[in-house]
């Protein structure tokens, strides 16, 4: 392998340092690498985590008889993976993953479990812990100290590893002309299951250009999840078929779930979304505006 020249922007002792260097709970690649430089072209971003070791929770966790009678000490060691520099830039605790607020999280959902299987517990730890923190890995770790002890070893215990992919926030348009607004909330409810869901607003019109007819629900929602854009579709279409939509009698529609937009610094509007005329329909210029947001048209040159 060929190596490398010595870099003048790497000190003296740069061999002596350690590949890792802990500070505060949160780890970093060291020492850092210049992108611009030409031997590392493929060079990959650091790695940050949050770090938690040690944590003693007591919880009812077993199989055996006397392990339902009291709960037992159970430690915790955890690692949330992120981006240090894009959640640091403004130097805010809201704006990054507060370790504090993590084992506060923690302490709280094994309190109130009462499982039998330690990979039970763990598995629905780090569902929660993606749900609220967002990381992009989780590595977590539990020991049994009594039953280590009973078995003579230092510790037993399980340790996971789940990888949630990028998560991506879209605007949704839905919209039902049924007798009231319950497939509405239905699909809302549906979508949760793929996603974290924030209702942004709610409209009740009649259709453009007709003075009677049945009334339209419109909701307008911020959905994050990892799904891709095709995805995406394709669950809100699932979602559409199994609420009872049916293509064939467009007068009627039990549901309709539309892509607006995707979040990437700003609003950008979806492909469909922008061709299909949705943006310029009276109620989602309305829903947009009550939010102050600003849905910029993708670029077709």
């Amino acid at each position: 392998m060929r190596s490398l020249a010595p870099c003048a922007w790497l000190p003296a002792n740069a061999s002596r340092w350690p590949s890792r260097c802990s500070h505060a709970g949160i780890w970093h690649s060291w020492p850092p690498l210049p992108p611009c430089h030409a031997e590392f072209s493929r060079w990959k971003s650091a790695v940050d985590e949050i770090f938690i070791e040690g944590l003693r929770v007591d919880c009812l966790i077993g199989v055996y008889d006397h392990e339902r009678d009291a709960p037992q000490p159970l430690q915790f060691d955890l690692r949330l993976r992120f981006d240090a520099d894009a959640r640091a830039a403004s130097d805010a605790l809201d704006d990054t993953i507060d370790y504090a607020s993590v084992v506060d999280a923690l302490r709280s959902v094994v309190s109130t479990r009462s499982d039998q299987l330690l990979e039970t517990l763990a598995a629905a730890c780090c569902r929660f812990l993606a749900d609220r923190f967002r990381p992009s890995r989780i590595e977590l770790q539990i020991n049994k100290p009594q039953a280590a002890h009973a078995l003579g070893c230092e510790r037993v215990g399980v340790r996971l590893r789940r990888d949630y992919p990028r998560q991506q926030q879209w605007l949704l348009l839905l919209g039902s002309n049924r007798a009231s607004d319950q497939s509405v909330q239905q699909a809302i409810a549906a979508l949760g299951q793929i996603g974290t869901v924030q209702l942004l607003g709610t409209i009740e019109h009649l259709p453009p250009n007709q003075g009677n007819g049945p009334w339209y629900y419109n909701a307008l929602l911020s959905v994050r999840t990892g799904l891709s854009a095709a995805a995406l579709v394709a669950a809100s279409q699932r979602i559409e078929q199994a609420l009872g939509r049916d293509r064939s009698t467009p007068d009627s529609v039990a549901i309709d779930i539309d892509v607006l937009a995707r979040y990437a610094r700003r609003w950008v509007a979806d492909a469909h979304a922008q061709t299909s005329g949705k943006l310029e329909q009276r109620s989602t210029i309305k829903l947009l505006a009550d939010n102050a947001i600003r849905v910029e048209q993708m670029r077709t040159d």
